[in-house]
């Protein structure tokens, strides 16, 4: 299964535009093609992170005046994609991470459900449509139970011998 998706988003530092495509490769590995727009006078390299676990590092070709791409094969996860520029004169600089979701890799080809197909996933209402006219009825009674027991209350009280004698 091939798909390809026209997503570029800016990576920040001396970079442009980045993003990357993939294909179930095998068993648990995608093949990641990279492209990023850098510096024309520096090699680049990308590093595909899994954080608390592995570090792919990837050297990209020149292919036109600033623009680098590359492919590696790595495990099937949303790894986390940091580019550096390596100047001539031994400077690097990094780009922000970003991931491999955010650099437009199908989310079918990471393991991730079909965005088509996900139904509505909002939680179901706490009462269902037929039992809210009973709801409101039993709130109804309740506050009628209530304003008796208030009357009732604040009644004239009877009169007791003492009052009587005034």
């Amino acid at each position: 299964m091939v798909v390809l998706v026209a997503l570029a988003v800016p990576v920040g530092g001396v970079f442009g535009d980045a993003s990357a495509t993939a294909v179930v490769a095998s068993a648990g590995q995608i093949s990641v093609d990279l492209r990023v727009e850098g510096p024309a006078d520096s090699a680049v390299v990308a590093h595909l992170i899994d954080p608390g676990d592995n570090q792919e590092t990837v050297t990209l070709g020149s292919q036109t005046d600033g623009i680098f791409t590359g492919s590696v094969v790595v495990e099937n996860a949303n790894l986390v994609v940091v580019f550096e520029a390596l100047a001539t004169n031994g400077a690097s600089t990094l780009s922000e991470p970003t991931t491999l979701l955010e650099l437009g890799v199908d989310p079918v080809v990471l393991g991730y459900p079909d965005p088509s197909i996900i139904t509505d996933d909002s939680e179901p209402p706490l009462v269902s449509p037929e039992n809210q006219r009973l709801l409101w009825a039993a709130g109804g009674a309740v506050a009628a139970a209530l304003a008796l027991v208030a009357f009732w209350a604040a009644g004239p009280k009877p009169q007791t011998a003492a009052d009587e004698e005034e």
